[in-house]
């Protein structure tokens, strides 16, 4: 029975079925292979509304648009006293 609906289902579990029984299994397949890829490789480049531009510029440009905005209040001088 499922936990939420109280109907009947065939559910998926990666246990296998030899380790319930008490039967000997293979833990792992054994270590991770290295692959290859036909990708072409990444490029620091990031289509923005400001144009294409590298990690690095989109770093200094909000590093200087936090360092020339001015910090805004949402309670105004009268509501403090």
């Amino acid at each position: 029975m499922m936990q939420h609906s109280d109907q009947p289902t065939r559910t998926y579990t990666p246990l296998p079925y030899s380790v319930l029984c008490g039967e000997e299994y293979v833990p792992s397949c054994g270590p991770v292979q290295p692959g290859t890829s036909h990708l072409d490789l990444k490029v620091d480049r990031y289509r923005t509304s400001a144009g294409v531009l590298s990690l690095a510029d989109i770093i200094v440009a909000r590093v200087n648009l936090r360092r020339h905005s001015a910090p805004t209040s949402t309670v105004s001088s009268a509501r403090r006293g």
